[in-house]
C-alpha cells in the first residue's frame, strides 16, 4: 500500500464456517489474476483465517512475503443478525 493511494493485492472469500465443506476462495489482483477454490472443512473463523494467511505467505504464489507488509484488510459480514444492522467501523 502507498502512503497516498491504497492498492489491492488480494481479494477472497471464506464461506460455509463452521461446516465440514467449506470453500476458501483467493485471487491474486496483482499476477495472474486467477482464482484459487479450495475446499475444507473450517470449523471457525480462526481455522478460515489461517488457511487465508497460507495462501498469502505461500513461498511460491503467495503475494505476500512478509505479514509485516500487511498495511490494511479490508472485511465485509454478510449476516450480522440483529447486532449489526448497518456499516460498522473496526479499529481494533
Amino acid at each position: 500500500v502507498g502512503h497516498n493511494q491504497a492498492e489491492c493485492l488480494v481479494s477472497g472469500l471464506v464461506e460455509k464456517i463452521g461446516l465440514a465443506s467449506g470453500i476458501v476462495t483467493f485471487k491474486d489482483e496483482k499476477s495472474d489474476g486467477k482464482k484459487k477454490v479450495v475446499e475444507m472443512a473450517i470449523p471457525n473463523h480462526k481455522a478460515g483465517l489461517d488457511k487465508v494467511m497460507e495462501l498469502l505467505m505461500d513461498p511460491v504464489d503467495g503475494p505476500v512475503k512478509n505479514p509485516a507488509d500487511i498495511k490494511c484488510v479490508g472485511h465485509r459480514v454478510v449476516h450480522g443478525g440483529e447486532k449489526f444492522t448497518a456499516a460498522a467501523g473496526v479499529s481494533e
